[in-house]
């Protein structure tokens, strides 16, 4: 299923390739005849395709959550999902300009692991910053210090169609498991 999808994105952006390399190498004497790009159409195809993907990526992270049997799992906004499984007693985590540390390991949703505090270090971040994922940024929110949780991200509240160039893919739903230290 992956595959297709892959593989409908990629003929969808060679087709507008073609149709923008084609429009902008035509040097017609007449203006007027030119060919259009529509850019109504095209933006009515790219918000299905977008659809079609986050449908998949939910579909993904639902049976993820089932396989491991993460009941607790809870939905928030926009298709984050958190589970708490041990709560924090510190202080809570402010919206803008607080300090954050945590451990943590992140993987892929196939299982492997691409970070880790182990091996890169503590992550330390300013909230309100947006000096890490945006999904990653909304569930600490949630959280107090000494908090474990589970955090699954979608791609789009992730590193998004790109990847990080580096160990995450393009479109990587994202498997967060922290300690909140500060």
């Amino acid at each position: 299923m992956k595959s297709r999808i892959h593989r409908f994105l990629a003929v969808l952006v060679i087709i507008i390739m073609f149709i923008l390399i084609s429009c902008s190498g035509c040097q017609d004497s007449k203006p007027e005849k030119k060919p259009k790009l529509d850019n109504a159409i095209l933006k009515e195809k790219m918000i299905e395709s977008n659809k079609h993907i986050t449908r998949f990526e939910n579909n993904q992270i639902e049976n993820y959550i089932e396989r491991r049997g993460w009941k607790d799992m809870k939905s928030l906004s926009a298709g984050l999902r958190l589970w708490e499984y041990e709560p924090g007693k510190g202080s809570s985590i402010q919206d803008e300009g607080d300090r954050v540390s945590l451990k943590y390991t992140l993987e892929l949703i196939n299982g492997v692991q691409v970070y880790s505090s182990e091996a890169d270090g503590i992550k330390t971040f300013t909230t309100g910053k947006a000096e890490v994922e945006k999904g990653l940024e909304e569930a600490v929110l949630l959280l107090r210090k000494g908090s474990k949780a589970k955090i699954i991200i979608p791609s789009y509240l992730g590193f998004g169609f790109l990847g990080d160039g580096n160990k995450i893919p393009r479109q990587a739903v994202l498997i967060y498991d922290v300690e909140i230290l500060l």
